[in-house]
């Protein structure tokens, strides 16, 4: 079965990655393909866009500290004077147009196994988004690790492309209570790709999401099964600020791209898993009947 879900092409991701929007040397990201897998209830998600340019962020993350494979990230909202209007202010007095979309032409798939055995299928066009067609039934998943996954565009207002990832395991955590505490390293496991070279996981622990997100840890490692991350990291991102359902949020992917004239464009397969996280003294809630007797639920969602 075949269901949707939202993808900007800004070097984003429907759980908020903050990978930086391109850089002058002509590597911005123009557009995204997405094929993600959903463990929970064996669903394969397919959606793409193309734009004419980056689109602009509203926040940008700077790095505070960094040990091994991750850092921690604070995020600054720069101000601009005069307002930017429909633009988005990026940085302190810089504004920045939206892209508009633009048409790559049919874009075959090809590499994704489907119920009916039908080796390739078109993506069709909603709104300024490309689907997977209604009528497209895709087995769960839909390739083996390794498999070489193609979308190929055949061109208009954005030249003719091919993408080509290799396919991924649908993502295992096996650690599942993660507990931060003052002074400890915190580990997380789950269970690794065949070739650990061939995919890699990112992790994103947000403990603030909540109350306006004060900071975040994010971690690229190799698909081996283990990251620790250091408590040095853990104490400073716990100073910044705690809000309720503090969370890890644990991504495989791997990543085929190309260029066009006016940027890059991903094929990204990807498998999330969200993981819940506990902080000393921190009572999670939806509201007042959830906290200890003699709290009430914020609207941080925290009992105090």
């Amino acid at each position: 079965m075949v269901s949707l879900a939202l993808i900007g092409c800004s070097g984003t991701d429907p759980e908020g990655d903050k990978d930086p929007t391109g850089d002058p040397a002509g590597t911005d990201l123009i557009g995204t393909f997405q094929v993600e897998l959903t463990a929970e209830d064996s669903k394969t998600s397919i959606l793409g866009k193309v734009s004419s340019g980056p689109t602009p962020a509203a926040i940008a993350w700077e790095t505070a500290a960094s040990s091994g494979d991750c850092k921690l990230e604070t995020p600054k909202v720069p101000f601009c004077d005069p307002g930017c209007g429909s633009d988005v202010c990026v940085a302190d007095n810089v504004c920045q147009p939206h892209p508009e979309a633009r048409d790559a032409g049919d874009v075959r798939v090809s590499g994704l196994r489907t119920e009916d055995g039908t080796p390739e299928f078109s993506l069709i066009k909603v709104s300024s988004s490309y689907q997977a067609p209604p009528a497209v039934a895709l087995v769960f998943p839909p390739f083996g690790e390794g498999d070489t996954v193609q979308f190929s565009a055949a061109g208009a207002e954005i030249a003719a492309f091919t993408l080509q990832a290799g396919g991924i395991a649908p993502l295992v955590v096996t650690s599942t209570d993660l507990a931060i505490a003052a002074g400890e390293d915190l580990s997380l496991s789950w269970e690794p790709a065949s070739d650990p070279g061939a995919s890699a996981v990112q992790v994103e622990v947000d403990i603030s999401h909540h109350g306006g997100t004060k900071g975040v840890i994010d971690c690229e490692t190799a698909d081996d099964g283990s990251l620790t991350i250091d408590s040095a990291l853990l104490d400073a991102l716990v100073d910044l600020g705690v809000a309720g359902f503090p969370r890890a949020i644990l991504s495989r992917r791997s990543v085929g791209s190309t260029m066009v004239t006016s940027g890059r464009i991903d094929l990204v397969l990807v498998s999330r898993a969200t993981v819940d996280v506990s902080v000393p003294g921190v009572f999670s809630c939806n509201e007042t009947a959830d906290c200890p007797d003699g709290t009430e639920c914020q609207t941080d969602l925290t009992c105090q």
